[in-house]
């Protein structure tokens, strides 16, 4: 059987929902109500739409939630559903005629009435409210539940708190001798710990005054040669043609002017000034030193010195030694090794421990002397960088020294506070014979109890804050009372809820 589906709206009153069906075609007519405002809630409403649909031959069926609307329709016996859904599936029940002065059964008397008492009826049936409407006190006593049931949901979700805990603390401390080697990696229970390397570059310049001496070549040896013609040809000689001596250093000297030899007679030798090539007392030599005339020149001359070369000198001037080179090495090395050890007690990590300077290793990254050479100069200048390589024990190694050996003393419940961690050695470190080093070593620490933050929020949930108080103190047998902050701040005990609960451990 087809059904026709009138969607209604907010603004339909009587007049148009009858219209509407007015225009429907089926047997079956189902209303659909609208959800944000009631329409229908009148007993006379549904009766007329009934009578209307009965005089069209089609039966009307309601769908809506509204408990008044359902109660009204089967009164007047209006088959009601929850969705639309279920009104298709299901047959909608034939008609029952209810016994009450709005029935069929007085539909026609109804009709006979005029239409100005048809219309006082009507208004009349809509100015008494329905009988089935909750009396005042019950709307009232439903309200406050409401009010009630808001409160307490704002009661549980709205508080929060905080809880400040001190842990009870105990400290740990021990006196024992230590060995640091190089032998061993890693620290062990006997007191062996590793030597470990902290490097640093420093880099200087110095300047101390000469105390050597060079000798300089100052002035040219002169003196003068005989050179004679060997040949039948006249040959000329020009300025500046080398002649030498025959040593195993051969010294060389120039001509200072041009002659002509010939063959035969007076002119077949000649006299001529010499200069040596370079200055310095070493040119000066004795008589019948110099025996060679250099270049081609030398198969046809014969050459030799009747008096001696001389007048050659040299010039003594201050220079660095070698000496001077290594005590400026010396001097600005310690110098930089200072400065070195200044910067390591600076950069040295918190706890750690330095060790002696018999562990210090030094490489020299950059050497510059200035002048380089040995030459004349009154002064030497070393720019200097190095590498300083100190021997220390990490804080790490002492802190695992120290975990290994409380260990064993460690109360239940309790854990160590690495932070509080302290060593130091009541002697210096001492080197062995055996290129170690030793000394008496003093340690100690504090260890805080444990405290479970679940655990916490488990003994306090819910309760006054007065006796969550005092049931931490029992529980974790703790110096001075926790802190509880709530907010808001009047609020009486602790929240329902754990997650509103902030657990903080204080050192």
């Amino acid at each position: 059987m087809k059904t026709q589906i009138l969607q209604l709206e907010t603004h339909d009153d009587l007049i148009s929902i009858l219209d509407k069906i007015g225009w429907t075609q089926t047997e079956r007519v189902l209303l659909v109500l609208p959800r944000r405002r009631r329409i229908l809630n009148h007993k006379l409403d549904l009766l007329r739409l009934k009578r209307h649909s009965s005089q069209r031959g089609c039966q009307i069926a309601i769908v809506t939630t509204d408990s008044l609307v359902k109660t009204l329709a089967k009164e007047v016996n209006i088959p009601t559903f929850h969705s639309i859904q279920k009104a298709n599936q299901v047959d909608w029940p034939t008609s029952f005629e209810p016994k009450d002065r709005f029935s069929p059964n007085n539909d026609n008397d109804f009709k006979r009435q005029p239409l100005e008492a048809q219309k006082a009826a009507l208004q009349a049936s809509r100015a008494n409210p329905s009988t089935n409407a909750l009396p005042l006190w019950a709307r009232l006593a439903w309200f406050s539940l409401a009010i009630l049931a808001v409160m307490s949901i704002v009661g549980v979700l709205a508080p929060s708190a905080t809880i400040r805990i001190t842990p009870p603390v105990q400290q740990q401390s021990l006196t024992i001798p230590i060995l640091v080697t190089r032998r061993v990696q890693q620290t062990r229970i006997s007191g062996e710990l590793p030597i470990s390397t902290l490097k640093v570059t420093v880099s200087g310049q110095k300047t101390l005054k000469t105390s050597g001496s060079v000798t300089i070549p100052k002035d040219f040896a002169v003196g003068e040669v005989i050179l004679t013609n060997l040949t039948d040809q006249p040959l000329e000689v020009p300025a500046g043609t080398p002649v030498r001596t025959l040593d195993p250093t051969p010294r060389r000297y120039v001509t200072q002017q041009t002659v002509l030899l010939t063959p035969t007679g007076d002119e077949k030798s000649a006299t001529v000034a010499v200069q040596a090539i370079e200055n310095g007392a070493s040119f000066n030599i004795p008589p019948n030193a110099i025996k060679a005339v250099e270049g081609l020149l030398g198969l046809k001359i014969s050459v030799t010195n009747p008096q001696p070369i001389q007048g050659g000198s040299n010039l003594i001037a201050s220079a660095p030694s070698q000496q001077d080179r290594q005590l400026l090495f010396r001097q600005l090395q310690a110098e930089l090794l200072e400065k070195a050890k200044d910067q390591i007690r600076n950069d040295l990590p918190e706890g750690a421990l330095l060790l002696p300077d018999s562990a210090v290793q030094i490489q020299v990254l950059r050497q510059q002397y200035t002048p380089e050479e040995i030459i004349p100069s009154d002064r030497l200048s070393l720019d200097l960088e190095i590498a300083v390589s100190f021997g220390v024990v990490n804080r790490q190694s002492i802190l695992d020294l120290g975990d290994q050996i409380f260990a064993s003393s460690l109360p239940v419940g309790y854990q160590p506070m690495r932070e509080t961690f302290i060593a130091y050695c009541q002697t210096p470190l001492t080197p062995t014979n055996s290129g170690d080093y030793t000394c008496n070593l003093e340690i100690s620490r504090k260890v805080q109890q444990t405290i479970d933050a679940e655990e916490v929020r488990r003994l306090v949930i819910s309760k006054p804050i007065a006796i969550a108080s005092q049931s931490l103190q029992q529980s974790y047998h703790l110096t001075e009372p926790p802190r509880i902050e709530m907010k808001p701040n009047w609020f009486p005990i602790l929240p329902l809820l754990p997650m509103r609960i902030d657990i903080v451990i204080e050192k």
